[in-house]
């Protein structure tokens, strides 16, 4: 006869593993990779359990790259931006 929970013809029932998801790691080695007048690449290590990333400038988010570099255009020339760098996978934010 069948086992309720585990089918048939299997003697013990089914396990569930539980796995606990936490928030990724902060990315590190956060550069501008190279420069143009008017824009440039920003690049970092990539983080492992980081489904995407947060990039954001001056406060406001410009970019979520699924891949360890952005490159961020139309900037003015001899202006200072500041950037924020947030690695996400579905927990949270780093």
């Amino acid at each position: 006869t069948p086992n309720k929970v585990g089918g048939p013809g299997q003697g013990s029932p089914n396990r569930l593993l539980f796995s606990r998801l936490v928030p990724p790691a902060a990315p590190a080695n956060f550069r501008a990779a190279s420069t143009t007048a008017t824009g440039l690449v920003l690049a970092w290590d990539a983080v492992s359990g980081a489904s995407d990333y947060v990039l954001e400038r001056g406060g406001a988010q410009i970019a979520a790259p699924a891949a360890a570099t952005h490159t961020d255009t139309g900037l003015s020339p001899s202006t200072p931006y500041t950037y924020r760098l947030r690695a996400r996978n579905p927990a949270g934010l780093s």
